[in-house]
């Protein structure tokens, strides 16, 4: 027992330094980086691993407790807009996994699911801990939890992969799934315990992780603080939400526009229209537009695809480059926002076939639209909005970027619609804008 406990004490304090290293290393940063990321996520890992050495009890309500925390994080940001702590660029973004079509079932984020199951492994593993005889049953009923979410895992991995992109808090729950599976077996090696008291493993573990799934599900329909009355912000709230672009954003009189030319706050917005994050925020910005007449919204193409994009080293989203050469082709015909919201409406639906029965909906010239679609400079107005994307410093999307708080200056916005109305909102209201940050690309 002794030489358990040592080992499990230097694995945690190895993992909590490790903690402590990356976060002094980074210093005062706007945001997460992936090496801190990645040091934090092996150093639950580590502690979670210790306490199980430990005893398997323990290790089971460790583990649990991070994944917790992590899974409730995940699944109250699964309606919202705004940046991820782990959404770092194009190849590691939370955002865009956990508000994919494999987020959720039947509405309800799994990431829910998760908290429920760790709250229930947590009760069981303090419960069995504390009261052995008691919870007799708590290991087999972790076994087959545990044994089920490794499995799940590997299908969230490979829907990942279907994505091009990951998420590292949900690979943080992935190892922590395993860890638990481990800490089942352990437990289970170990002399059952005696008694004749009733089993409330699966009344208390079932109790718990339906009360912690309710209460996720229930309240998690709160917006994020600063998507109401800009007039609540101080200058130090705004500086967050925005940076500086990484190069000069230059309009050329091509771009879709919606709204009225006399807004004094222009909005322009790269997107994808395979990307999942695109579709949510693409009918919030609709709405903002129409709300707010002081708002004018333009469009510009950042297929993620090595098809017309030469900053993505992979396919990625097969339809995406076909898609945007498409949306060029409405625009011509005055039917670019019809087009869009169509496509974004039917994202898993855009091969080319599936675009030109969405283009006789909206009643297109198919003849010029097929003369358009096949003409060079098509493809090449994609890629010109490719170009002036990485000039501006766009890296994934949806990226929006703003006009009007900062004089004749454009600013990224850190984040989606609502980030963008805060800012806004904090301009009309007469909120002092900070300096602004330099472009860090995150």
């Amino acid at each position: 027992m002794k030489r358990n406990l040592s080992i499990a004490v230097w694995i945690a304090l190895l993992g909590l330094s490790s903690v402590a290293f990356a976060d002094g290393g980074g210093g005062a940063t706007a945001g997460l980086s992936t090496s801190t990321l990645l040091t934090g996520i092996g150093a639950a890992w580590l502690i979670s691993l210790g306490a199980t050495v430990y005893n398997p009890r323990i290790g089971a309500a460790v583990a649990g407790l991070f994944g917790l925390g992590v899974s409730l994080y995940l699944g109250i940001q699964h309606g919202q807009t705004g940046e991820l702590l782990c959404s770092v660029d194009d190849t590691f973004n939370c955002g865009t996994v956990i508000r994919s079509e494999y987020s959720a079932i039947f509405g309800i984020p799994i990431a829910f699911f998760g908290s429920g199951f760790y709250a229930a492994t947590i009760a069981g593993g303090l419960m069995a801990f504390l009261q052995p005889a008691s919870y007799r049953s708590a290991q087999r009923l972790l076994l087959g939890g545990a044994a089920f979410s490794v499995l799940y895992s590997v299908f969230l991995a490979w829907a990942s992969k279907q994505l091009g992109t990951w998420c590292l808090f949900c690979i943080s729950m992935y190892g922590l799934n395993a860890i638990l599976l481990l800490a089942s077996v352990l437990w289970g090696r170990a002399a059952a315990p005696a008694g004749e008291e009733e089993d409330r493993s699966l009344m208390t573990m079932l109790g718990v992780g339906a009360l912690v799934f309710l209460g996720a599900v229930l309240t998690s329909g709160g917006g994020p603080s600063g998507s109401g009355d800009g007039g609540t912000f101080t200058t130090k709230d705004l500086t967050p939400l925005f940076e500086a672009t990484a190069g000069p954003m230059t309009l050329d009189g091509t771009e879709p526009v919606l709204g009225e030319a006399s807004a004094p706050y222009l909005v322009v917005e790269f997107a994808d229209f395979e990307c999942p994050y695109c579709g949510i925020v693409a009918p919030e910005l609709k709405k903002l537009v129409e709300a707010n007449p002081d708002i004018q919204l333009r469009y510009k193409n950042y297929p993620i695809s090595s098809v017309c994009n030469e900053n993505v080293g992979r396919e990625g989203h097969v339809n995406a480059c076909g898609a945007s050469m498409a949306a060029e082709c409405a625009d011509q015909q005055q039917r670019f926002w019809e087009l869009n919201r169509l496509m974004f409406k039917n994202q898993r639906n855009l091969t080319d076939d599936d675009v030109r029965f969405m283009a006789k909906q909206i009643g297109l010239d198919m003849d010029a639209y097929q003369t358009c679609r096949d003409d060079p400079r098509t493809e090449a107005a994609v890629r010109a909005d490719v170009a002036h994307a990485t000039q501006v410093g766009v890296t994934g999307t949806p990226s929006l970027f703003l006009k009007g708080t900062s004089g004749d200056d454009w600013i990224r916005v850190k984040g989606g619609p609502d980030e963008l109305m805060a800012l806004i909102d904090a301009h009309r209201s007469g909120v002092a804008f900070p300096a602004t940050p330099p472009h860090t690309g995150r």
